[in-house]
């Protein structure tokens, strides 16, 4: 498998999780920019395309779900590059519960073995 860095196209990823520069913070922003990502993904200039091609086992009638899921999911494992609260990325994804986030996003994560970046 070849990498590349994702360098420019980070901002594609911010587009498609909903969060801004500011919002990720600039020791983050920095750290999505150096992130490997598989070059199936480098032509990648489309968000709905993106998404469905980081996720692309689900089935084509729930393109409304893993659309939304695949950015939370997204936007989860970018903002946790660095430590964060459960309660700043319930805050910065837009749950109000912080429990529904959790059992909904991060249980699975930490199930899949994601690198453990919350506090």
């Amino acid at each position: 498998m070849i990498l590349y860095k994702l360098g420019t196209k980070s901002e594609l990823y911010l587009h498609l999780v909903q969060l801004t520069k500011k919002q990720l913070g600039s020791h983050k922003a920095n750290a999505l920019h150096e992130l490997p990502l598989d070059l199936r993904f480098k032509n990648a200039g489309d968000f709905d395309e993106l998404a469905l091609q980081l996720v692309q086992s689900w089935a084509e009638k729930s393109r409304e779900l893993l659309k939304k899921r695949a950015k939370v999911l997204l936007g989860t494992l970018i903002l946790t590059l660095s430590p964060i609260s459960i309660d700043e990325l319930a805050d910065l994804l837009g749950y109000r519960s912080k429990e529904r986030y959790r059992a909904d996003y991060i249980k699975p994560l930490k199930n899949n073995h994601a690198p453990k970046m919350i506090c």
